[in-house]
């Protein structure tokens, strides 16, 4: 029975969507336990299934500051969405993601359906394209609740470039 089990839920789809809720401030990229799971964390293990995740974010102040070479699974530098999501902070006023200076803070890669990016202030981020938040292409985003501020984009303006604060 229990063979039969561990089969099914091996089974293409047989995945469900998650819930994981960040409870450290800290930035790291281990395992996201319920009760010790940092931001990259919670993004990286979204990342790891299809579904449409939550990551739900308390009032706080998140700094990222794990740094290395540019790469699109969120252990160093920015966090990269790989698979539909919805990350939500409490509010734009109480939960501030604050990139490390040398990347940008969000990438949201080319997701096949929808992402929802809601409840928080960005800023610290630095990106060719995009400082605080550069978008690929998902089929649809929602920005919604979000500041994204104070943050530098090279070639472009925008991502919450200084010249172009947006709150959205």
């Amino acid at each position: 029975m229990r063979a039969v089990l561990l089969l099914l839920l091996m089974l293409p789809g047989a995945t469900s969507a998650a819930t994981f809720i960040v409870t450290k401030e800290a930035d790291d990229d281990g395992p996201c336990m319920p009760d010790d799971c940092a931001l990259r964390e919670a993004i990286i293990a979204a990342n790891a299934f299809p579904d449409t995740d939550i990551v739900e974010v308390p009032a706080g102040t998140y700094q990222l500051s794990l740094q290395g070479p540019p790469e699109n699974f969120s252990m160093t530098g920015d966090l990269d969405i790989s698979y539909d999501l919805v990350l939500r902070g409490e509010s734009a006023r109480s939960v501030t993601v604050i990139g490390d200076g040398t990347d940008r803070v969000l990438q949201v890669g080319t997701v096949k359906g929808t992402v929802e990016i809601s409840g928080m202030t960005i800023t610290g981020g630095v990106g060719e394209f995009g400082g605080g938040v550069f978008v690929a292409g998902p089929e649809s985003i929602l920005l919604e609740n979000l500041t994204i501020r104070d943050n530098t984009s090279l070639f472009s303006v925008g991502g919450g470039s200084p010249s172009a604060r947006q709150t959205l």
